[in-house]
């Protein structure tokens, strides 16, 4: 699909306009009351594609800490740290926020809905990443915001548009929320059969995932090896590696010695766990299948290897996506910059509730059930977020075939 961003002609009315042309960034320093109660809005409280602003967190006056800048309903919060992680949200509360998120207010002849439509909009996204700057936390700063286009319809059309989009939204947002309930299946149905781990009414007895597997970070990166035995191999990275589930749509290869193949190669049933990211994505994982042939994996990601007589892997993955593996690896993370991370130390200290094998057993087979459904489920929502982006594509290149209001 040809990018907006290039110049793409527009329908007759319409007009390539830049960001600075549209909005305008409140820059307003929150100036807390003494006594005062404030919702602090971070990065991690806005919600990736959706926007949905959830969690956030009341702070006295005198807790605030840093600069934040004031926002309010009438304002779009574009995240402008990691753009390519799509978070803009349309506030219903006044409030702070951190400022790696630009307060951005429209113009006269700008509908908000409109713009954080466009904002929310592959082509943008697109358009943000490749010019944010920094590696390991890139970032868009402001004058490249401003200057980036858009595509500007009469106000008519803008509010017809986003009557379209609001509609094609709602339907992959219940997708979503589906596709959370069935998510909920699982810890359920191993409180079921197992007790809650956190509390002492557990059925089973723990052991410590360090006596019970192999753990080991993968390859590390940028490492001098000129002048020896080398060989390249496809490998995992923590984008590859997703709750639940791998994402191998893009596969790159790094080099090594060819002495550690052995050492970082992936076997069946393999765990594979992340090392660190956004807090609620902390110690995701799943199990490695055999799906590519000689590949290892990156050193942010932990490789568990289950000694399966006494423990099976796929019982261990879906323990890892409990909420008490999850308020472990919480617990136990180092946090800085809204990221959080656990070493391998932490990982073989989680207490693993032990069932004997021919319970995991059954478990494990109401697990792979469970799987089959969920994978239908997953088909569905791709296939709807996959017309969002079409529609969306459309909508701002003026070829939606939409009626305008009388």
């Amino acid at each position: 699909m040809t990018s907006l961003t290039d110049g793409t002609v527009l329908p007759a009315g319409w007009a390539w306009q830049t960001l600075k042309d549209v909005v305008e960034v409140d820059s307003n320093h929150l100036r807390p009351v003494v006594g005062s109660r404030y919702p602090i809005v971070g990065l991690e409280n806005i919600e990736s594609e959706s926007g949905e602003i959830r969690q956030v967190p009341l702070v006295d006056e005198g807790s605030i800490g840093s600069v934040k800048y004031e926002f309010g309903e009438n304002h779009i919060l574009y995240g402008r740290l990691r753009p390519n992680l799509n978070k803009v949200a349309l506030p219903t509360f006044s409030g702070g926020c951190s400022t790696d998120i630009l307060v951005l207010r429209t113009r006269d002849h700008a509908v908000k809905e409109y713009v954080a439509f466009w904002l929310r909009s592959s082509d943008f996204r697109s358009y943000a990443v490749s010019r944010a700057r920094g590696t390991k936390m890139p970032r868009l700063d402001r004058d490249a915001f401003l200057e980036s286009p858009i595509p500007v319809a009469p106000e008519e059309e803008q509010r017809v548009i986003v009557s379209v989009l609001e509609r094609a939204y709602e339907i992959v947002a219940r997708r979503r929320e589906a596709l959370s309930l069935a998510d909920a299946i699982l810890p359920a149905a191993f409180f079921e059969m197992f007790g809650d781990p956190s509390t002492e009414k557990s059925r089973q007895g723990f052991e410590t995932l360090g006596n019970l597997a192999e753990v080991r970070s993968g390859v590390t990166k940028g490492r001098r090896l000129e002048g020896r035995d080398l060989v390249e191999a496809p490998y995992l990275r923590v984008a590859n590696v997703q709750d639940g589930f791998l994402d191998l749509s893009e596969i790159k290869y790094i080099t090594l010695l060819r002495g550690e193949m052995g050492k970082y190669e992936l076997r069946a049933g393999d765990v594979l766990i992340t090392e660190g990211g956004d807090p609620d994505k902390l110690g995701r994982g799943c199990i490695w299948r055999e799906e590519i042939e000689g590949c290892v994996y990156q050193n942010h990601i932990f490789r568990l290897r289950a000694n399966r007589e006494r423990l099976l892997p796929e019982y261990l993955a879906a323990v890892l996506r409990t909420p008490y593996a999850r308020s472990y690896f919480l617990r136990s993370a180092k946090r800085s910059s809204n990221l959080a991370s656990i070493n391998a130390t932490q990982v073989r200290s989680f207490d693993v509730p032990l069932p004997p094998l021919r319970d995991q057993r059954k478990f494990v087979s109401a697990v792979q059930q469970w799987n089959e459904v969920a994978e239908r489920m997953k088909a569905g929502q791709n296939e709807s977020e996959d017309l969002l982006h079409s529609l969306t594509h459309h909508a701002f290149a003026g070829r939606l075939e939409i009626a305008s209001p009388a």
